[in-house]
């Protein structure tokens, strides 16, 4: 009766996602997803944002087709049956490789998760890692190797090169793992198969790359995706900031175990144990990307199994293992159902002009323990902001332009434009206060300029209670407000006097 306690998880994880997930699309990501299967696929106009995803638009594009959901609900459906698939895959290849012990913890540290939870109940597609990380696992450590399973394992590395087309990013950051293994073997042992499963990987990975490029326009152009794909705004500092802050809670507890862990992991390393050694770098590649180059969201889920795996093993191997299981599965509830959340103030929003050097520490750690950290409270939190910001919008009139300057934690102006596609929102560019990036139905850019508003349109300015009362109101009268949300209606005459507004306080000009 093995099977009874994955059996239980499984069941447990899933209503609890079916019930809890999001009813809005919860940010920037999932507003160019769901405008993608509403108005169609196109880079190019963001829907969605590179590398394109095909892989998701061809699967949502299925599943929506056969069912007729809604593309939300198809999003976030799709998302929990990718958590159940890590929770299944976990177990099988823990259970496969290191024991059946070994496999429930495993299985447990995921399901418990606070990053799992989190994203397997939003419409972003970090779910999907989970189930791409036990994928990975069980390719490199569990793949079939008898004679007759040649051609399933074959597949298998065919199917890691074709899953590119989904999450770029996940291929590319365990690439160099998986081919460096391959590579190993083969030179160690001489058997072609390891050869084969290196062309099926390539094979595999031309299947989506080539249509794509002929998709994108050439070469030329999936350079100049790649550009834009790669850009980064952040410092140095604050990526790591961002990485450590993500980190903590998703490894918690379980991070202090591997530091005191750290010379018996050394040592099995220096044993070459194929399996220590291929887990290890599973987590060590990709993290060491993301803390050098840029971090966000729930990229830590790539390598969310490798590390349950190591840490699992390294918990049985104690006296008191059950003890501690408890206390890090406690730990990872604990922070995902008891942490409160509490929003940054209404000054974090300011330009650096209008803060000073303490404050902005302190809006840094105020991030770190709300807007970064993965808690139930904060997606209901996120939920209810919706709600004030969908009573406000009702009211307006068709064809209005809306000026969202609002926290982090508010719907963004993108997803916005999914729910209100006859209204036209536009953002402030940070770094220009001529021009605003703005969104209507299916289209979207970053050249509006206020001052060629057409005459007679009705402008509004969205914002929050809590910041007017720190800078005052904007130019104009209040037309609307509900829980901390106010509306302010904007003559034509003055859409100047707004944005000279918006220049002072919300451009972000670095201090000298």
């Amino acid at each position: 009766m093995s099977w009874l306690l994955p059996l239980a998880v499984t069941i447990a994880v899933g209503a609890f996602l079916l019930l809890c997930h999001q009813r809005h699309v919860s940010g920037l990501d999932p507003a160019d997803f769901v405008l993608m299967l509403k108005y169609g696929y196109s880079v190019w106009a963001d829907r969605p944002h590179p590398p394109g995803y095909p892989g998701f638009y061809l699967l949502w594009t299925a599943i929506g087709n056969v069912t007729g959901w809604s593309p939300l609900k198809t999003i976030q459906l799709t998302n929990i049956g990718f958590s159940l698939l890590a929770l299944a895959l976990v177990y099988w290849v823990g259970k496969k490789v290191f024991g059946e012990g070994t496999a429930r913890r495993a299985m447990l540290l995921v399901a418990t998760n606070p990053l799992f939870l989190f994203y397997g109940c939003t419409s972003e597609v970090y779910a999907y890692d989970t189930a791409f990380s036990a994928f990975v696992v069980m390719l490199l450590l569990a793949a079939p190797s008898a004679h007759a399973g040649r051609r399933v394992e074959i597949f298998l590395f065919f199917l890691y090169g074709l899953l590119g087309a989904f999450r770029l990013s996940s291929v590319v950051l365990t690439m160099p793992v998986v081919l460096g293994f391959l590579l190993f073997r083969y030179v160690k042992s001489r058997e072609k198969r390891y050869l084969m499963n290196i062309l099926a990987v390539i094979m595999g990975t031309l299947c989506w790359f080539i249509p794509f490029t002929i998709y994108a326009g050439g070469l030329y152009r999936i350079w100049v995706l790649a550009q834009v794909l790669s850009h980064n705004t952040e410092t140095l500092g604050q990526n790591l900031f961002a990485f450590a802050s993500f980190h903590f809670w998703t490894m918690n507890i379980v991070l202090v175990l591997v530091a005191v862990s750290a010379a018996a992991i050394w040592r099995k390393l220096r044993t070459g144990e194929e399996r220590y050694v291929i887990l290890v770098a599973l987590i060590a590649v990709p993290a060491a990307y993301f803390a050098a180059k840029y971090y966000a969201k729930g990229y830590v889920l790539v390598y969310l199994v490798p590390f349950s795996l190591l840490t699992s093993v390294l918990i049985g191997s104690l006296r008191q293992h059950r003890v501690i299981t408890g206390l890090a599965i406690a730990a990872n509830l604990l922070i995902f159902f008891a942490l409160p959340f509490s929003a940054p103030s209404a000054r974090s929003m300011l330009n650096y002009a209008h803060r000073t050097t303490s404050e902005r520490e302190h809006t840094a750690l105020d991030r770190a323990t709300s807007y970064f950290a993965p808690t139930f409270s904060r997606l209901r939190a996120g939920e209810r902001e919706w709600q004030k910001v969908e009573s406000l919008l009702d009211a307006l009139p068709d064809s209005s332009f809306i000026i969202v300057e609002t926290p982090l934690i508010s719907p963004p102006a993108r997803a916005l434009q999914f729910e209100y596609p006859s209204k036209t929102f536009l953002q402030p560019v940070r770094a220009n206060s001529d021009r605003f990036l703005w969104y209507r139905g299916a289209e979207s850019g970053g050249d509006f300029n206020i001052e060629r508003l057409p005459s007679g349109a009705r402008l509004f300015y969205l914002t929050i209670s809590d910041l007017t009362k720190e800078i005052g109101a904007p130019p104009g009268a209040l037309f609307a407000s509900r829980e901390g949300y106010e509306i302010y209606s904007i003559p034509f005459e003055k859409r100047d006097s707004v944005a000279h507004w918006l220049d002072l306080y919300f451009v972000q000009r670095m201090p000298s």
